[in-house]
């Protein structure tokens, strides 16, 4: 009888340790998964970063033309 109980309160054991084992797999996953979806807008922010840029340079350039254009005029 006793046998009986400690094989009974080892498999409950045992199922308790499954049913942890897979709720850190899932949140490993789930990590895992945020994870990746964050370096992909982190990549994404900083390809708008640098065409962003991009732009305001271009601006700079054609306002320090104009500037220049205007002071020869004047």
């Amino acid at each position: 009888k006793k046998k009986e109980e400690v094989e009974r309160v080892q498999k409950e054991k045992a199922d308790e340790l499954n049913t942890v084992h897979e709720k850190i797999k899932q949140v490993v996953a789930k990590k895992d998964e945020t994870f990746s979806n964050l370096k992909q807008q982190y990549e994404a922010a900083c390809k708008r970063a640098d065409h962003l840029e991009g732009l305001l340079e271009q601006q700079r350039h054609l306002m320090l033309k104009k500037q220049a254009n205007s002071n020869k005029i004047d």
